[in-house]
């Protein structure tokens, strides 16, 4: 698909600055919007939402953790962090591959996956 662009400039009038007169000049570039745009809103929607649920479903979890394993409250922050560390090398892994490979692709596949994943553990 082509992307047409139009471009519109504004000239604001010029001003006294503190030691010379300026001109601003501002160009704005307005795309079409997409056809599709939203179901693209949607997916990426859809993508947050489960994002969102990871993280609850983690810190709704902790309590039964902590009392099935006697865990003090120290040792139930290491599921916060071990959490968080493993989600942002995923997350830098995936840009990554998304470069390489296209943001189309590794989204699709992430969302495969979780759902595979989701699907796997009841």
């Amino acid at each position: 698909m082509r992307c047409v662009r139009r471009a519109w400039a504004l000239d604001f009038a010029s001003f006294q600055g503190p030691t010379e007169i300026c001109k601003m000049s501002i160009t704005l570039t307005v795309r079409e919007a997409h056809p599709a745009g939203g179901v693209i809103l949607l997916t990426m929607s859809l993508g947050v939402l489960i994002a969102q649920i990871d993280t609850s479903v983690v810190n709704f979890s902790v309590k039964p953790i902590g009392t099935d394993l006697k865990a003090t409250v120290t040792e139930l922050q290491w599921i916060f962090y071990v959490y968080n560390f493993v989600y942002a090398s995923l997350l830098v892994t995936a840009g990554t591959l998304a470069d390489l490979y296209g943001r189309r692709r590794i989204f699709a596949l992430q969302i495969a996956l979780s759902t595979l994943g989701r699907w796997c553990a009841g």
